[in-house]
């Protein structure tokens, strides 16, 4: 299914490449850019994980910006039915407050469209089904 997904995106001018765990060999999954955003993603059985995102730019990010980023993920769910959930972490606990800021913002984001948590391992994962996205346009 990786494959097919890089195909997709590919057919829609994203083009992907390993991702790994800072300078060593441990390959994380793939990761794309899709302006202003860096996005690395693995697939799990049928979960898409975001292991990480982030802005590439500095200055103050735009809500279109992110409606962009997320009709793209929502093509990858149409287009791969097999797909269950969009899988994350995000922490919002951190010292930058800024930081805290937006990724709160995200998460409020996400509960509008129906993202659940759960607790697994001793963090608290922020889960969108498949249904939810795909029922969202962007």
């Amino acid at each position: 299914m990786v494959q097919e997904i890089e195909q997709w995106l590919r057919r829609h001018q994203v083009f992907t490449e390993p991702a790994y765990l800072g300078e060593t060999s441990i390959l994380l999954g793939q990761q794309f850019i899709l302006s202003p955003y860096l996005v690395v993603y693995r697939i799990e059985a049928k979960e898409m994980i975001i292991c990480e995102f982030r802005r590439l730019t500095t200055g103050q990010p735009r809500p279109q910006q992110l409606f962009h980023l997320l009709g793209l993920l929502r093509g990858i769910f149409v287009h791969h039915p097999q797909l269950t959930s969009l899988k994350m972490l995000i922490i919002t606990d951190v010292l930058d407050e800024k930081k805290a800021m937006l990724r709160r913002k995200l998460l409020r984001i996400l509960t509008v469209m129906g993202a659940t948590f759960t607790q697994l391992d001793g963090d608290i994962w922020t889960i969108l089904s498949a249904e939810h996205l795909i029922q969202r346009r962007f």
